[in-house]
């Protein structure tokens, strides 16, 4: 074990790990040979430098992900390193980066980090939007060939245009670290679950269905098709494909439940055939309220509309 001065303990006992454990044969394994690791002075000096720099819970993530990091001369480099990550992605959370990202400490800014940030403003149209996609997956500076990975992106969704390309990948840049086989097989499924030629229009409205496993949202969809009976449940999640994020098994239930006890008098399967962005909604906290404004508007007795049905499809516009 490396015993830090005084203690009694190991770095990594200090870190949380346990003796014995598996955690810590990992940790032995990937530091096994490593001369640093037997200087307890520099590695407590090492881990004090992380600490100060990003915090204490951040360092420990850290150091628990990227032991190596140790054998970097962190007293000297780390907060130089930082200042320039910071000047190269303003606004960016470079703490959170980091720890999920230990590579952006160790890549030159110069001649990587910065070539990488000009390829996605390239595509992407924007500085800001390019620092936006780092800031959301910075693993996107961990690859190379960022414009190669494009270009086959857009060759696996040839329904897109190059604009459209360029709001997916900045909603979801980490489509760029996919395999390009395996987006296009996606693609591919999601045209045949929902029967129709070109899944790019369901892309387009939200492109997480990319990152889900075909066979998971055929179990989703599946999941509804029981939850909904006779509703056209693919019809409905190709206009609202956001629901196929949602837990079918248990929070969209709940909704349907809660919302046929705010409306005992509506068929809420047809409702949210023609609302689906109903479902998206916290029931008790959002459309309770719009609920009520409505039935007060529609309790006029000069308004001869006022049925349930049409409150609740005002509701439903309003929401």
């Amino acid at each position: 074990l490396h015993i830090a001065p005084g203690s009694g303990l190991s770095v990594w006992q200090k870190l949380g790990v346990q003796p014995g454990s598996a955690q810590m044969a990992r940790l032995d394994r990937l530091t096994a040979g490593r001369n640093v690791f037997l200087d307890n002075e520099l590695l407590e000096q090492r881990h004090a430098v992380l600490k100060d720099a990003l915090g204490q819970e951040a360092a420990r993530m850290l150091l628990l992900r990227q032991p190596l990091l140790l054998t970097h001369d962190l007293e000297q480099t780390l907060r130089p390193k930082l200042r320039t990550l910071h000047a190269l992605l303003p606004g960016v959370n470079i703490s959170h980066a980091v720890l999920r990202a230990p590579a952006l400490l160790q890549l030159s800014a110069e001649t990587t980090l910065a070539p990488r940030l000009d390829s996605l403003e390239n595509r992407l149209g924007t500085r800001e939007a390019a620092i936006r996609a780092i800031s959301r997956s910075p693993t996107l500076l961990n690859l190379r060939d960022l414009d190669g990975r494009y270009e086959r992106l857009h060759a696996a969704l040839p329904g897109l245009s190059a604009s459209d390309l360029a709001k997916v990948v900045s909603q979801r840049p980490e489509l760029l670290a996919f395999n390009d086989s395996s987006i296009q097989a996606k693609a591919s499924a999601l045209a045949e679950l929902f029967g129709v030629a070109d899944a790019s229009r369901i892309i387009k409205r939200d492109s997480r269905v990319l990152t889900f496993h075909p066979l998971s949202l055929a179990g989703k969809v599946a999941a509804l098709e029981e939850t909904l009976p006779g509703v056209d449940v693919r019809k409905m999640l190709a206009r609202a494909p956001s629901l196929l994020s949602a837990d079918v098994d248990g929070v969209i239930p709940r909704k349907l439940v809660q919302l046929a006890q705010l409306l005992p008098s509506v068929d809420v399967g047809q409702l949210v055939a023609q609302a689906p962005q109903l479902l998206e909604y916290d029931v008790q906290k959002s459309l309770v309220p719009r609920f009520a404004q409505m039935r007060e508007l529609f309790s006029d007795p000069s308004n001869t509309s006022a049925t349930p049905g049409a409150a609740a499809a005002a509701a439903a516009a309003a929401a």
